[in-house]
């Protein structure tokens, strides 16, 4: 997702982002993300820090965001655990399962 917004002219962007970025602690790339939302009148930038905010959820993420779960993508990236997580609960919410793309890593 990281490299689509890097790649992307302010205004390009086909429709409203919300961009949830979550870490414990101050994340990595966190300046470089912000002035890309700054740039970008459709990315809205959502930071939830684990050391002082509960864990992102699927419920916080469809209260927070337009459109129907139907119609919605979801590009994951993270631990597999929480990836796996994340899009069976978007599954259950109604995200179609093709839309809902996942890349994840293992911390070591």
């Amino acid at each position: 997702m990281l490299s689509r917004l890097r790649s992307a002219r302010p205004g390009q962007l086909p429709h409203r982002v919300d961009f949830f970025y979550t870490s414990r602690g101050n994340p990595p790339l966190v300046e470089e993300v912000t002035d890309l939302a700054g740039h970008h009148e459709e990315l809205h930038l959502h930071l939830v820090d684990t050391e002082v905010s509960p864990r992102l959820t699927v419920d916080q993420i469809m209260t927070t965001v337009d459109g129907r779960p139907s119609e919605l993508s979801a590009f994951l990236c993270g631990p597999e655990s929480m990836v796996d997580v994340l899009q069976k609960d978007l599954g259950r919410k109604g995200v179609k399962a093709a839309n809902a793309h996942r890349e994840y890593y293992n911390l070591r």
